[in-house]
């Protein structure tokens, strides 16, 4: 199942399921826009990209604790991406002071709320730069869960690409619908353990069809119209946020990137 599309009315953080004790919070509907899903739509809009649009991310290095846990996310956003590959949409990272579409910040849990939290990221917006930032937690990084950061990153790169939590619900309060067919073993569901989460042909199919259906709406089952929002995002030149680091510091973290790439040179010509 693909595009549980959300209206603007929905209220509660549909976040988590009742006995899901980690989770990201993207489909949450908080006040604080950095940290919470920007829908931002009128009506019954079903948000996507532009059919060919290369979205480039920038990595806010000097946000984590360590150049190492920068470079480790980035790597691992990377293994994320590629799970995506025949979508009619890319990625693109690019260095620190080059114009993106969206940014990768570090993030401690600030209130209870966050405490179970492993990322969050956005919806496809045309809203100001802050709305498109893709956070990872600390939680991410612990030792139960660094060996699935990658599996949690597919997860959130599924939001931005537009894809809805497997389980939202069809209610009166949070209208949305489905387009194509149920998947519990979509990456967008929750799984008892994350790193047997994966990107499933489903996935893949149901967002080409999305990204490349040319009819300007849908059609729930209750006869309710839903028309395409197609954005062409516009880049942002994205602020330090801490300005306490050093060029050595960000000196290590592109280092450690460079080592990864040529790590992953080597693997791909073996």
């Amino acid at each position: 199942m693909l595009g549980r599309v959300l209206s603007t009315h929905a209220a509660n953080n549909l976040s988590a399921l009742p006995d899901a004790p980690l989770h990201c919070v993207t489909q949450g509907h908080g006040s604080d826009g950095a940290f919470r899903a920007q829908i931002g739509l009128p009506g019954h809009q079903v948000p996507r990209w532009a059919a060919g649009t290369k979205l480039r991310y920038v990595i806010c290095a000097e946000t984590f604790p360590h150049p190492e846990d920068a470079a480790l996310a980035a790597s691992n956003l990377a293994q994320a991406i590629d799970q995506f590959a025949d979508v009619p949409v890319t990625f693109e990272e690019v260095t620190r002071n080059t114009k993106a579409h969206f940014r990768v910040v570090y993030k401690d849990p600030v209130c209870a709320d966050e405490a179970n939290v492993l990322a969050s990221a956005f919806f496809p917006n045309r809203g100001p730069r802050n709305t498109r930032t893709l956070h990872i937690y600390a939680l991410a990084f612990r030792k139960r869960h660094i060996g699935s950061q990658v599996q949690v990153l597919a997860h959130e790169v599924g939001h931005i690409l537009g894809l809805r939590h497997e389980f939202a619900p069809e209610s009166a309060e949070c209208r949305s619908f489905t387009y194509g067919r149920r998947n519990p073993d979509s990456i967008m569901s929750y799984p008892a353990d994350w790193s047997t989460a994966k990107v499933t042909q489903q996935d893949i199919d149901e967002l080409r069809g999305l990204y490349l259906d040319t009819r300007l709406f849908l059609q729930d089952d209750a006869g309710d119209d839903w028309h395409f929002q197609t954005i062409t995002p516009r880049p942002f030149l994205y602020p330090y946020e801490n300005t306490r680091r050093n060029w050595g510091f960000m000196a290590a973290f592109w280092s450690f990137r460079r080592f990864q790439r040529h790590q992953q040179g080597n693997a791909t010509a073996r």
